[in-house]
């Protein structure tokens, strides 16, 4: 891993450029489907996977969760959502 101040830190730069940013638990389906519906965004970066492998390597199952499950239910939420946003 490397430091959370590094997401933060990005996500504050983006947020100075205009850019929503969201710190929420991907695999909360139905808060990101709301969230994403409540916007109707046009485009989501997905800066929420888990960097490297090592920790998956001790913990798989939270490796999966986050960008396996994660990543899914962005693109779930996306699908549904009307208009539907690219995923970038």
């Amino acid at each position: 891993y490397y430091p959370s101040s590094f997401k933060r830190s990005r996500a504050e730069e983006l947020e100075k450029a205009g850019v929503l940013t969201v710190d929420m638990d991907m695999s909360d389906f139905e808060s990101l489907k709301s969230l994403v519906v409540k916007h109707k965004f046009t485009h989501i970066v997905n800066l929420a996977a888990q960097a490297g492998v090592r920790y998956a390597t001790k913990d798989p199952h939270s490796y999966i969760k986050s960008n396996v499950e994660g990543f899914t239910n962005i693109l779930e939420a996306a699908r549904l959502s009307d208009p539907m946003p690219s995923i970038v």
